[in-house]
């Protein structure tokens, strides 16, 4: 997830943050798709930075891949907010950094010892990786999703 900061005029503040505030719900089955809204797809990605500029530390960046569909779709932006370590859950939905480098976002499942397992809702299979004090980036936030 790579950010570029934009500002916005503060009607288009406002619209992020109704946008935000809009929510949806976490239910889901496989059948259903992932949520949309009137935005455009830029309009997604310029709503995100704005929230992201609005905390500390925080990220985002496009959702990608199939890994947290219905949740997350391939028109989604995510933002991400730094989180204590000691204060993840399991069902939390967090950003991590594999092995390999890569950002990825998937739900937690469990804490074995010291670290956390993994595994996208749309996975047959918990994560190869642990998340861990070094290579957590955060929580997700947000999320905004732009029309088809």
């Amino acid at each position: 997830m790579i950010s570029t900061k934009l500002r916005l005029p503060t009607l288009g503040l406002l619209t992020a943050l109704a946008a935000l505030s809009g929510g949806c719900t976490l239910e889901s089955s496989p059948n259903e798709v992932a949520p949309v809204s009137s935005l455009g797809y830029r309009e997604a990605g310029r709503a995100a930075m704005i929230v992201e500029d609005l905390g500390d530390g925080r990220i985002s960046g496009p959702a990608e891949g199939t890994s947290m569909q219905p949740l997350y779709g391939k028109n989604a932006y995510l933002v991400i907010n730094p989180i204590n370590y000691d204060e993840l859950k399991p069902g939390m939905v967090v950003a991590y950094k594999d092995l390999s480098g890569r950002k990825v976002v998937h739900a937690l499942l469990a804490k074995e010892g010291k670290y956390w397992t993994v595994q996208g809702i749309n996975n047959a299979f918990e994560d190869p990786d642990y998340v861990t004090p070094e290579n957590l980036l955060g929580v997700v936030y947000g999320s905004f999703h732009a029309i088809e």
